[in-house]
């Protein structure tokens, strides 16, 4: 690509970045003297060169072109990537930097003094150093996947950015912020909710989990065991909430097991994240398979398996027949006698077991449940719920949430 067009696309980049991650920028040459940033504060600088991140990139962009993720024990997190002129090494592009856990005053106050800031400028870099964004190890991946394709307009995947842990002299304080752990236990309960389940239906309720948690805050100074620590005590969860969804413990310990050897060798935190992803999807898909009725025909399960992949979508009678090429006429009767329900009162079952879920995991308001699932008012969603339940939402919730 022309430098005005890599330029343009940076800009781009930068401009779609800013309101979700608040992230300086540096641009370095080759010798990594600062050719570009929008950020005039030194000590962020002196922060990175003091921690030897530029001379390890230097050393790194020698023999690779796809970027890297700089890591120090709970302290400040880089990406890098690299801008190319005539297929040769041009310029160094840097974000950060970011925490990628909370850390306290004590911890800032610990990682000044390693940097040998002046008493007199203590106050301004500790307000300086609480002012800097948190973000997770993964998400840092992805931007990094995304600053490579406005330099180079290539596309690769997260598994492609190399992860590098740097250690400082001395390793600032681990102490944690303790974040809500009630929100954080709602979310837990969603996602595995879904693996009980087997829901293929979990994307959202995943997503959500990852915003609010970064995974067990462990006693490490090494944030790829930190990551591998707080995925095995995911895939524990995850085999005891399979065993509870029709698993037999034999098969969901032996696949728990398989998953806890390869993230022991895993090396970087891309490929962690992808196992715990692929982890997740297997004990969904396995679980769906074993609640499969045998009695059930192709076209009714289905029938079911679209009505609970789209509980929270348009789910008329017409829809779902002309999805399977059927009159609604055939469909309706044909589900009631294999499913002994009518194909209403089974979208119900279904959009009350995800009401559920909505009430332990999220703080909606029944009106906002009520409409997100299609129950038209407040009081038939009620109505609906104690039918099925024997319980209103609201006291289930209190219930549930204790």
């Amino acid at each position: 690509m022309e430098p005005f067009e890599i330029e343009k696309r940076f800009q781009l980049f930068y401009e779609l970045l800013k309101p979700a991650y608040d992230l300086s920028y540096w641009i370095y040459d080759l010798s990594g003297n600062v050719i570009e940033t929008n950020n005039q504060n030194r000590p962020l600088e002196a922060i990175f060169r003091g921690s030897g991140a530029m001379s390890i990139i230097q050393e790194y962009c020698l023999n690779n072109r796809l970027p890297i993720l700089l890591t120090a024990p709970f302290g400040p997190l880089w990406c890098a990537a690299f801008e190319y002129k005539e297929s040769e090494l041009f310029r160094i592009h840097v974000l950060g930097p970011a925490f990628h856990t909370n850390v306290s005053l004590q911890a800032l106050r610990k990682m000044a003094s390693q940097h040998d800031i002046p008493l007199s400028w203590r106050s301004n870099f500790l307000n300086l150093l609480s002012t800097l964004p948190t973000i997770s190890i993964n998400a840092m991946n992805k931007l990094a996947v995304m600053l490579h394709k406005s330099l180079t307009g290539e596309d690769i995947s997260v598994t492609d950015v190399t992860a590098q842990t740097f250690k400082t002299e001395e390793q600032p304080v681990n102490d944690v912020v303790e974040k809500d752990r009630s929100q954080t236990y709602m979310v837990e309960q969603a996602i595995l909710s879904a693996i009980r389940e087997g829901n293929p239906d979990y994307a959202k309720a995943l997503a959500r989990a990852q915003s609010i948690s970064d995974g067990v805050p462990v006693q490490s100074d090494n944030p790829l065991d930190q990551s591998k620590i707080s995925i095995i005590v995911f895939i524990s969860l995850c085999v005891r909430a399979a065993i509870e969804g029709g698993l037999t413990p034999d098969k969901a310990y032996s696949i728990g097991d398989s998953y806890i050897q390869q993230v022991n060798s895993c090396e970087n935190f891309s490929h962690m994240a992808n196992l715990s992803s692929e982890m997740y999807n297997e004990f969904i898909r396995l679980v769906h398979e074993k609640n499969k009725r045998p009695d059930i025909s192709q076209t009714i399960q289905s029938c079911c398996d679209y009505i609970q992949m789209h509980v929270e979508g348009d789910l008329s009678l017409d829809t779902i027949a002309e999805r399977g090429g059927y009159t609604g006429y055939y469909l309706s009767r044909k589900f009631k006698s294999e499913m002994g329900i009518s194909i209403n009162d089974y979208i119900n079952r279904q959009r009350i077991e995800r009401a559920k879920l909505l009430l332990i995991s999220t703080s909606d308001d029944l009106q906002e449940i009520s409409d997100r699932l299609h129950f038209g008012t407040r009081s038939y969603f009620t109505l609906t719920f104690k039918k099925l339940t024997g319980i209103s939402p609201s006291d289930y919730r209190k219930q549930n949430q204790k």
